[in-house]
């Protein structure tokens, strides 16, 4: 094997030749960087060498952040609303269900029940509906209301459905809404929204009608989950 050795005048000369040397790898001058992949390797030099500094414009890639998701308390003197519907099989067996909360975590109420067979959407806006109508009769003036799903926030708040059978809903959800002094609806993720998945899924295994619940005649899992995810708890949910 034959070794090839080059001499430097100068510290100089060497940082020159290695600026020539990252370049081509970075540019695509070498075999190796003719690959379709950026190398993790090559990030990697990127952050090491601060290839920035030498004025190469070369920009680093991106770190992901990662972020705590839970359930959020509303204001002191608001409720939140959480609702979900749960299907299986998207024309199969579907379950709705909701919980409201204070400021504290406290379990204000809540709703499971079978919906029968139906699409993954309609389930999500049935139980928006019947959980917002439930709350205006029970008086709450200042509500926020958390669902995971975009699409149905999205039809809700902005643009409607192209679904007949969805935007027949509409009309009815925001007269409910107008009922109350002062609301926010807005998505959030399934880390957020667990104890109203909950309840949807027992709604589905339970297969019955509507079913209307307080503190003291909660599921005992229920109960447990609300109490995990209180605001003075700790809780865990990278997302």
């Amino acid at each position: 094997m034959r070794i090839f050795r080059e001499t430097f005048s100068s510290v100089e000369e060497v940082i020159l030749k290695i600026k020539e040397g990252i370049e081509e790898v970075i540019n695509g001058k070498t075999p190796k960087a003719k690959s379709s992949k950026y190398y993790n390797w090559d990030r990697d030099m990127e952050s090491n060498w601060s290839l920035k500094y030498w004025g190469l414009g070369v920009t680093p890639v991106p770190k992901t952040n990662k972020k705590l998701i839970r359930w959020i308390p509303p204001r002191s003197d608001w409720v939140k609303l959480n609702f979900d519907g749960a299907y299986r099989g998207n024309l199969g067996p579907t379950g709705i269900g909701a919980v409201i909360r204070n400021s504290s975590g406290i379990l204000l109420g809540g709703l499971f029940g079978s919906l029968g067979l139906a699409t993954n959407n309609e389930t999500e806006i049935r139980a928006l509906a019947v959980r917002v109508d439930l709350c205006v009769q029970k008086g709450h003036d200042k509500i926020c209301i958390e669902g995971d799903s975009q699409i149905i926030i999205n039809g809700v708040t902005k643009s409607g459905f192209l679904n007949w059978k969805l935007d027949k809903w509409i009309p009815y959800i925001n007269e409910s809404l107008g009922s109350f002094n002062l609301f926010e609806l807005k998505h959030t993720y399934w880390e957020g929204n667990k104890v109203a998945d909950l309840l949807a899924n027992i709604g589905i295994d339970k297969n019955i009608g509507t079913i209307i619940f307080g503190e003291e005649d909660a599921d005992t899992v229920v109960l447990d989950t609300i109490w995990n995810e209180r605001p003075d708890r700790p809780c865990t949910g990278i997302g």
